[in-house]
């Protein structure tokens, strides 16, 4: 992998996180997931194309994101 091949799926990493707050606004409760999910999974799936480092690296950046924000505790973290 190199820089270049995972650069939009860390811009598009970027943009989820800033989405976040509005996200928790706009769907309350167990709905936050579904929206989450409608955007993270894709990311997710284009990046375990680039390789299976690449898809690790979006997933823990997904979930400290989740844990900064307190929608998943610390021992919800997976390595």
């Amino acid at each position: 992998m190199t820089d270049t091949d995972y650069q939009p799926i860390a811009d598009r990493l970027s943009a989820l996180r800033a989405q976040i707050p509005s996200l928790i606004e706009q769907y309350p409760g167990d709905a936050f997931w579904d929206a989450y999910a409608g955007i993270a999974d894709p990311i997710l799936d284009d990046a375990g194309r680039i390789s299976d480092d690449a898809h690790d690296n979006a997933y823990l950046y997904l979930n400290s994101v989740l844990f900064q924000h307190g929608l998943i505790s610390a021992d919800e973290i997976q390595t």
